[in-house]
């Protein structure tokens, strides 16, 4: 049962809640919040029912009173900051303009609500989201820095999801993985290709190596792999290495995506050749240094090779790279009898002294590189997989 008080001491209690709250947004600290958390639900619910109650009960009185100005004298506010009758009641700061122009209270209006349980609540949110926004960063780096399969990443993000409901059931959603692409790609007869650039990379390494004389070498590395087993979906990347600078990886240059060899071959080289044949020409720029670039190697398989040089396959009679023998047929493959032959040179390949070697006319003759002498021999097949294992 509500118990009827004066206009006097109502005025007081109104006053002294009115301070408290104002005191409360203005600061707005941790210790308020913390202490806001602790509130049980039934505090909560009787908090209101007895906001609700006074405010019905002095609805028709307080018109008039509350227009009246207080002294320091007239407001009981005890020492550790309590309400004299303990009383916690009109949570509530509201405000409406007199028709003198001036800020009284009003406990009518519902439009500026300041409440204990309105600040706890938006500090609950904001912790929330914030140990929410921290434990995503620290999966999508322990994922990133450990190589964790996707499908451990959604296997573990489905065993926190009750505990954690703010983070998402996918792992591409948590590491935010991009659907689509910046740069355009290139649609071949057979497939698609993207040119993912050299100057990047090449920037990049020249910000954290130092080269000799400025001059950059340059290898590169053109090669075909089937991406299913069951499937004869495969790419076709172009990949680079800085062979003179310290702790570099191999990176992409570009990469073809199709069901066969990349068709034409012209217009699968044509980005790379172009990008590259400026860079042999103009050099690159940083930090006010011309560096030159030159290219290494190409290091490629007899199959890549002969696709990207328009020359005979490694089955073929005149096949080898290095010299003009013909090879001969015996028990199922080309042997090559001589080792005193003429040896092919890079003028002869660019005149086809050789027609049986050639299938065509490559686009790496663009470059106006060796085209022998900057092909290595493929190590791999040729001695570990081919000689050696034969002799095994």
């Amino acid at each position: 049962m509500l118990q009827v008080v004066g206009k006097r001491q109502l005025d007081r209690r109104i006053s002294k809640e009115v301070i408290l709250a104002l005191s409360t947004v203005k600061n707005h600290s941790e210790t308020s919040c913390i202490s806001l958390k602790n509130k049980s639900e039934t505090q909560k619910t009787q908090e209101c029912v007895v906001e609700s109650t006074i405010s019905t009960s002095i609805e028709g009185s307080l018109d008039n009173d509350l227009h009246t100005d207080f002294t320091a004298d007239e407001i009981d506010v005890c020492d550790d900051g309590e309400n004299p009758d303990n009383t916690d009641i009109l949570h509530t700061v509201l405000f409406y303009n007199n028709n003198n122009g001036q800020d009284v209270l009003d406990p009518y209006d519902d439009t500026n609500v300041f409440c204990h349980t309105t600040l706890e609540d938006q500090c609950t949110e904001q912790d929330t989201g914030d140990i929410s926004d921290n434990l995503k960063i620290k999966l999508r780096q322990w994922a990133l820095n450990n190589k964790v399969p996707l499908s451990a990443v959604t296997s573990l993000l489905h065993i926190l999801s009750p505990i954690h409901p703010q983070l998402p059931l996918d792992a591409r959603s948590l590491l935010k993985t991009p659907t689509t692409l910046s740069k355009s790609n290139k649609k071949l007869d057979n497939g698609e290709y993207i040119h993912l650039g050299l100057l990047e990379d090449l920037t990049h390494c020249i910000s954290s190596s130092v080269f000799k004389n400025n001059v950059i070498l340059v290898s590169f590395n053109i090669d075909g792999l089937p991406l299913f087993n069951n499937s004869n979906i495969q790419v076709w990347p172009i990949l680079a290495l800085i062979k003179n600078a310290s702790d570099t990886k191999p990176f992409a240059v570009g990469i073809f995506c199709g069901r066969s060899k990349p068709k034409p071959l012209e217009l699968y080289l044509e980005d790379f050749i172009n990008e590259l044949l400026d860079l042999l020409t103009n050099g690159v720029f940083f930090n006010d240094k011309l560096y030159k670039d030159k290219v290494h190697s190409f290091v490629c398989d007899a199959p890549a090779r002969a696709f990207i040089k328009c020359v005979k396959s490694h089955s073929g009679y005149s096949s080898c790279d290095k010299c003009i023998e013909v090879g001969n047929y015996v028990k199922g493959r080309v042997i090559f009898n001589s080792s005193s032959a003429k040896k092919r040179s890079d003028q002869s390949f660019i005149t086809q002294e050789d027609e049986d070697h050639h299938t065509g006319t490559s686009p790496l003759l663009k470059l106006n590189i060796g085209l022998v002498s900057k092909f290595s021999i493929d190590y791999m097949h040729c001695i570990c997989l081919g000689v050696m294992k034969k002799l095994l």
